[in-house]
């Protein structure tokens, strides 16, 4: 993996690209950091199982998601 560059990839893709993350997330090479064009949503106070963490904060962040990808 440290010579694949996803960001360049995602390009070819055009719909809507979200990524809804963790506050703490501070690796570089996580999907939220490698697609920069996407929309990213932090969560405060969850782990890489965030929807384990905080049910109703993902579920918030994600319906938020879904509207907007609707509403396009």
């Amino acid at each position: 993996m440290g010579s694949y560059h996803a960001d360049a990839d995602s390009k070819a893709y055009a719909g809507p690209l979200f990524c809804i993350d963790s506050e703490e997330n501070k690796f570089p090479g996580s999907a939220c950091a490698v697609f920069k064009r996407g929309k990213r949503m932090r969560l405060a106070g969850v782990g890489h199982w965030m929807m384990l963490d905080d049910p109703a904060a993902f579920a918030k962040a994600l319906d938020a998601v879904l509207a907007e990808v609707a509403a396009r």
